[in-house]
């Protein structure tokens, strides 16, 4: 299937993001192999050691997204002083983890502003704060609520706030766009079944695959199930038999309190995934992804 827009509905029940992970305060002691890696004309991304460093250049000068560590960041900012002679604009963070922030300090006295989304900040300072033996800080001087765009000669960039990171909802998004598909919209939903149909009846109508994660329990909140079954022309039972086998191999006899399920509705189809990180690649990794392809040609015969 090539470059398909795919929606993916995410998430009725999110799962925490990684408050502290003290590795990623400390600086790698290995040598780093970096390189630019360009994907059109002034826009690619920079590889080290940690997060990717994105890149925007223009006559106007350059954009960075997240930093890295200090020795990365530090090769980082010679090549787009190279390739942006004009200077480097911003440094904007994504999220506050120390492999896309420790570089900050490498970048702030080369940029106009370091910005990000106002919780990432208040994240990145409450997690530095908590370490053992944090490393030297440098913090966003400009925030944002749920959006923010900043426009650098022919070129325009733009950030959105789509709640919690490192969540099943992003697993989903990433398997998706790294096997070559469109993610046109995400969602998160309360825990409410009107609430979920109507987000799934709109998208039906636009897109070809529906990707929900939450709510397949079977505890009290647990409603993404009960809405999704109401809604589907044809049940693919096979899925959800699949699933739990697959996942017994994991978590053993727990895999039965699992309702994943997945049908369609007119020519989409949808998947209703579990809460759980692991679970969401389980079923993209070896059921959805190798199958969708053939799933969505047979909904269009």
């Amino acid at each position: 299937m090539n470059r398909r827009q795919f929606l993916v509905s995410s998430s009725f029940a999110l799962a925490g993001a990684s408050l502290s992970r003290p590795s990623a305060w400390t600086q790698p002691t290995a040598a780093p192999v970096t390189a630019f890696n360009e994907l059109r004309r002034g826009v690619g991304y920079f590889t080290g050691q940690g997060g990717t460093i994105g890149y925007v250049v223009t006559g106007d000068g350059a954009i960075a997204v997240d930093s890295q560590f200090p020795a990365t960041a530090g090769v980082c900012v010679e090549g787009l002083k190279q390739k942006a002679p004009k200077g480097i604009e911003l440094l904007v963070n994504t999220h506050h983890h120390g492999d896309h922030t420790g570089g900050n300090t490498v970048f702030k006295p080369v940029v106009k502003h370091i910005v990000c989304q106002e919780k990432c900040l208040a994240w990145h300072k409450k997690t530095a704060a908590a370490a053992a033996n944090p490393a030297p800080q440098a913090y966003a001087d400009l925030t944002f609520g749920e959006s923010w765009s900043a426009t650098l000669g022919d070129e325009k960039v733009w950030a959105f706030y789509n709640g919690t990171g490192h969540t099943s909802g992003d697993a989903i998004a990433q398997a998706l766009t790294a096997a070559g598909h469109d993610v046109v919209g995400r969602r998160i939903v309360r825990d409410d079944p009107e609430a979920v149909r109507d987000v799934v009846r709109a998208a039906a109508s636009n897109v070809p695959l529906i990707v929900t994660t939450g709510g397949t329990g079977i505890t009290s909140r647990d409603s993404t199930y009960e809405a999704i079954v109401t809604l589907l022309d044809k049940r693919l039972d096979g899925f959800g038999e699949l699933f739990r086998m697959l996942s017994y191999d994991d978590v053993g006899s727990a895999a039965m309190l699992s309702r994943a399920c997945a049908g369609t509705i007119g020519s989409t189809a949808i998947f209703a995934l579990p809460g759980s990180e692991r679970a969401v690649k389980l079923a993209m990794e070896k059921l959805i992804l190798p199958e969708i392809g053939h799933v969505v040609r047979e909904l269009n015969r």
